[in-house]
């Protein structure tokens, strides 16, 4: 026996034990289901499910219980019948507040056994009106869909019941059921919450019930009510209707199981008894519909996708298919074909205007054939015409036109397709305008002006509105000069005297007033653009936007050449006004952050002497841009690309604490990014812009450039955007960079390692560090600057390694002309016969790798002008052979008809160093480098424009004339010293004679050797050079070293020795007052001065302890 203890009276109730039964019986015929052994007094028609709790039987009743062991503690009142009362019944809606539909709902749900509910008539009827009422709460909450499904799960649960009963007791007559229209009830109400997986959830448990009945079981009333066309419909509208980022998607699989459904209900038998699909819920009501289809096209059109209208066009197709293949309910009509029009006027595909065209077409031609509810309308040429304006197409305005009059005469002939509105003119207005062509934009002018005359006419549906002239007057900005401007000008001018006439939807607004501020913009009127802004922050009823004071800012940085400081000042003060326009909102409108990014950008744009510290400049916009997030009146702080624009303007800046400014700012950068800030992480631009300021940083600091190195790796790591930071090929080469600009011990080595390293990680699948030419290139420069023949070898190894990528058909490792004259200048720097010897080979190599199709370039003007310059820096007479050998050759192939090998004035002067460096005899120098200076003289008098005479080229043949015997040197050097004054006035501003030039005449002077009258004709050259210099300000100390040496040598005789000592002391003395003694000025001096008057000008004094200003 098991004792049963009641909290309402002392003497305990006794229920007997049966082993076969598994029902609770109580004196009060409460009827508990248990899994515990059987009890008697059994009445089969209340029980409740009661599972096991460690073993122990735990009876489930409408209030709570309690298990002890055997021994069960119960309220004696919840063994009485629960009763529905009279003032729990809902017989009008209308008649009950929430509170008492809250309270009847829970007690049905909680206080009325299963059972009960279905015999009880007044509560089962209550359980639909509150279902019903439930599901009309306006607006639907979450609280009224989850009671609806609460009460509709409570109404199955009774259905369950009743049918359990049939089965065991083989009761006859229908049983209590929940219909299909309930179940689609509450998913209307989930829907309207926009909560798509409640309704598929409430679908997936309609089919698994109606899948798991019987087959067999034909009783009345014994199949569950399945889901039919209106139930998949729902879901496809709850998805449609979500918001979700899915739904299209989802939307369309839903499309897709009814297709399936109603593909493969036609083909089973479904008047066969034994079959599954009628014996569960049949889905041979399960029909995609017009509806169906056209939900779901429209919800694929607008989803935002690239591929957007194609997947639209695609369900179309199976919809026709569907409909051709005897689906009666699905027939296209004319929403679904605007619904694809529409989708293809949205894409930005390629041939989507032609694409909705086609689709108006073939509507056309469907009606013309007999299918009258196929009928375009205003929406379907609208459409396609607003195609055409996206397109930007040149013809897009005449396809559009075509449209419009086609348009028309269909609406002529009266065939019901409405009349062209000003939407449609609008439209039309958009096509020409986007065209952007001056026959386009003047046609959008005319058009806009027939509408003007149409409506003056009586034709009220074509009024020209906002839109009209805010299009054509934006369609102006594309044409870009005065003219535009004054037209522009113009229509605003008409708008309002439409306006003050009493025109409706024609007065200016903040639109139309953009568009002229975007025509100024374009126009270059930045003046007028600025005027506008200030009226429009005057006007009562027009207040400038975020576009506004944009169009402002861009129209004073519209040009990335010719900005200046006044045009970037005014920039920032529109900025400035724009920051106090936004502070002083009240309705929660935020300035764009994007505008002080604009003007950060244009800094870094600007060169460094226009705006005097930009680095300033542009980190003092980062920080109010900053602040105005912080503060809230800025919809964004910084983010990464702003603090990389600032980095990038250090980087140009020249300013000698750069890096240790970008180092701080990166950390600013961190620290934020720290804070929450995810949108201000430091990213592999970020760093590579650090190492290009270290790469410019005078004594650059290589643990710097290791330890940004460190920190990228740590990153990539351990932080969530590690992939932003991960190391690339611009970062290495930037890595790279630092190492070989900075000729340290050990840096050299370490940029082959890395460069090792990227083609390690390559080889392993790190496509980001694939190693390219500029990284090749700049390692065996750094080795090339070495300036011995020990690291050209390597260099000339790294080359080898590139070859060899190149045999295995990594063709973007092919070295170019860059590689080779890399190493090329490196050997050129060793000075060195056996350096001369190895670039020429290099040359000759370079030829036949070209031969063999292994590279694709040749010896460039380059290649050769450095082959010269190393064979003239060899000071043999070997190398000056090489060197006119070389310079014959490209004369032979330049002239010849290759134009990129004719030599040019780097050519001549390397030919000339050649003769000055390896020929000893002086006079043949000078005859020589005379000779070349004239053939380019020639050359460049008969037009050939890569020989351009410079002022080095002419001082070195002046300098060989110089320290040639010719004893008419001096005249030489003088007369070519004219020619480069005359050739400068003639317009070669690069032939000004300079300090060196005149400095090289008075050497010409100073050691001329001849007769009285060549000595007496040097010194007066000397003379006057020397005073042209002077007045010139182009003297220094070798000039007056020189000087002092043309008195001394030049004014030898005995008469001449007065003279000659007034002038050295008037010359030395200038030289003292301008402070330009040197030792060669003291030698020249003493050289053929009286002991006495020397130590009298020296004060007796070494030139070391010569005054300061001397």
């Amino acid at each position: 026996m098991t004792t049963i203890y009641s909290t309402d009276d002392v003497a305990p109730l006794t229920v007997s034990q049966y082993p076969d039964r598994n029902y609770l019986s109580i004196d009060s015929n409460r009827r508990f289901f248990s899994t515990s052994p059987a009890f008697n007094d059994m009445d089969e028609s209340y029980y409740y499910d009661s599972p096991v709790v460690e073993g122990k039987a735990e009876v489930k009743i409408p209030l709570h219980s309690i298990t002890q062991q055997n021994d069960i503690l119960i309220n004696r009142n919840s063994l009485r019948k629960q009763q529905f009362s009279n003032r729990d019944t809902i017989t009008k809606r209308s008649e009950i507040d929430e509170t008492s539909l809250k309270r009847i709902s829970d007690h049905i749900l909680h206080l009325i056994p299963v059972g009960e509910l279905a015999e009880n008539e007044t509560a089962k009827k209550s359980a639909f009106r509150a279902i019903g009422i439930w599901c009309e709460t306006k607006p639907m909450t979450v609280n009224a869909a989850t009671y609806a499904e609460q009460l509709l799960n409570r109404l199955v649960e009774e259905e369950d019941y009743g049918l359990e009963q049939r089965r065991l007791y083989s009761r006859e007559g229908e049983a209590f059921s929940v219909k299909t229209s309930l179940y689609n009830m509450v998913m209307g109400c989930w829907s309207k919450c926009h909560r798509p997986e409640n309704v598929e959830s409430i679908l997936t448990a309609m089919e698994s019930r109606a899948s798991k009945q019987d087959p067999l079981d034909t009783k009345p009333g014994s199949l569950f009510a399945g889901p039919n066309i209106v139930t998949y419909n729902l879901v496809i509208d709850a998805w449609c209707k979500s918001g979700d980022e899915m739904a299209s998607y989802k939307a369309e699989e839903m499309l897709e199981r009814i297709e399936r459904m109603y593909e493969k209900n036609n083909e089973n038998d479904v008047s066969s008894s034994s079959s599954f699909l009628l014996a569960s819920y049949s889905p041979s009501t399960i029909i995609p519909e017009t509806w169906t289809y056209n939900t779901v096209i429209n919800t694929v059109a607008t989803d935002g996708n690239m591929d957007s209208a194609e997947r639209a066009e695609n369900i179309f197709l199976r919809m026709a298919a569907a409909y051709r293949n005897g689906n009666s309910r699905a027939a296209p009509d004319t929403i679904t074909f605007n619904t694809i029009i529409k989708a293809h006027s949205r894409s930005d595909m390629p041939g989507s205007a032609q694409r909705a065209e086609d689709i108006l077409n073939s509507m056309i031609t469907l009606n013309d054939d007999g299918h009258s509810d196929l009928l375009p309308n205003a929406i379907s040429f609208n459409s396609v015409i607003d195609a055409w304006a996206k397109s930007g197409e040149p013809e897009a305005g005449e396809r559009g036109e075509q449209l419009l009059r086609l348009f028309q005469a269909m609406s002529e002939k009266g065939l019901g397709v409405g009349s062209p509105n000003n939407n449609t003119f609008n439209a039309v207005l958009s096509c020409y305008a986007k065209s952007g062509t001056p026959e386009a934009i003047a046609r959008a002018q005319e058009l806009l002006q027939s509408m003007e005359e149409r409506f003056e006419q009586g034709d009220y549906q074509i009024q020209p509105n906002k839109v009209s002239y805010s299009t054509v007057i934006d369609a102006l900005s594309r044409q870009a000069d005065d003219d535009a401007a004054d037209t522009a000008e113009e229509l605003v001018q008409r708008m309002k005297k439409r306006d003050d006439g009493g025109a409706k939807y024609v007065k200016p607004n903040i639109v139309t007033y953009n568009s002229l501020l975007h025509v100024y913009q374009a126009s270059g009127n930045a003046k007028k653009a600025q005027n506008l802004l200030f009226d429009m922050e005057n006007m009562n009823d027009i207040e400038p936007d975020a576009i506004s004071y944009n169009y402002v800012i861009n129209a004073w940085l519209n040009s990335n050449e010719t900005i200046d400081t006044r045009h970037f000042m005014n920039a920032t003060n529109v900025l400035k006004r724009m920051e106090q326009s936004y502070r002083n909102k009240e309705d929660g409108e935020l300035m764009h952050g994007k505008s002080y990014n604009r003007i950060i950008n244009a800094v870094a744009r600007m060169g460094w002497k226009k705006i005097p510290d930009k680095e300033k400049i542009a980190q003092k916009l980062l920080f109010r841009l900053d602040q105005g997030y912080d503060e809230g009146w800025c919809d964004c702080g910084s983010d990464t690309k702003s603090y990389n624009a600032v980095l990038s303007v250090l980087h140009k800046s020249e300013a000698k604490d750069a890096f240790e400014t970008a180092k701080e700012l990166v950390s600013r950068m961190g620290k934020r990014y720290d804070s929450g800030k995810e949108d201000v992480a430091p990213d592999v631009i970020t760093y590579t812009t650090l190492l290009h300021i270290l790469s410019e940083t005078p004594g650059q600091n290589l643990s710097q450039a290791e330890k940004i190195l460190a920190r990228m790796e740590n990153l990539v790591n351990n932080v969530s955007n590690g992939k932003n930071v991960r190391p690339n090929t611009l970062f290495y080469n930037a890595f790279l960079n630092v190492l070989m600009k900075s000729q340290k011990a050990g840096s050299v080595e370490r940029a082959d390692d890395i460069l090792r390293q990227m083609e390690k990680m390559y080889q392993e699948g790190a496509i980001l560090a694939k190693p390219d030419i500029i990284s090749y290139n700049t390692v065996i420069r750094a080795f090339s600057m070495v300036g011995t023949v020990e690291a050209l070898k390597v260099a000339e190894g790294i080359l080898d390694r590139m070859l060899h990528q190149v045999h295995l058909g990594n063709t973007e490792f092919m070295p170019d002309n860059i590689t080779f004259n890399t190493i090329l200048d490196g050997y050129s720097r060793v000075k060195s016969v056996e350096a001369a010897h190895k670039g020429q080979k290099l040359i000759e190599r370079m030829c036949d790798l070209q031969g063999k199709g292994i590279i694709e370039c040749l010896p460039d003007k380059r290649a050769f002008n450095t082959s010269i310059s190393s064979w003239a820096r060899s000071r043999n007479r070997e190398g000056l052979k090489r060197a006119i050998e070389i310079t014959e050759m490209m004369e032979r192939l330049g002239f010849g008809g290759n134009e990129e090998l004719k030599p040019n004035i780097i050519t001549y002067t390397s030919l000339i160093n050649a003769w000055i460096k390896c020929e000893s005899d002086s006079d043949l120098v000078a005859m020589n480098a005379e000779k070349i200076l004239h053939h380019i003289l020639r050359e460049h008098e008969q037009g050939n424009s890569v020989v351009i005479p410079d002022i080095g080229i002419f001082n070195s043949v002046i300098n060989a004339i110089a320290k040639s015997n010719n004893p008419k040197k001096a005249s030489k050097a003088q007369e070519l010293c004219m020619r480069m004054n005359e050739l400068h006035i003639a317009g070669n501003v690069n032939l000004k004679p300079d300090g060196v030039t005149y400095n090289s005449v008075l050497n010409a002077c100073q050691y001329t050797k001849g007769t009285d009258d060549d000595k007496k004709n040097a010194l007066y050259i000397g003379l006057k050079v020397f005073d042209t210099a002077k007045k010139e300000s182009k003297n220094d100390s070798l000039s007056y070293g020189a000087m002092l040496g043309v008195l001394n040598n030049l004014m030898t005789g005995q008469k001449d020795t007065k003279t000659r000592l007034q002038s050295t002391v008037k010359v030395f003395k200038t030289c003292c007052a301008e402070g330009k003694v040197s030792d060669q000025v003291v030698q020249n001096l003493r050289r053929r001065m009286p002991n006495n008057l020397f130590s009298q000008l020296t004060s007796g004094k070494n030139i070391s302890d010569f005054p300061p200003e001397w």
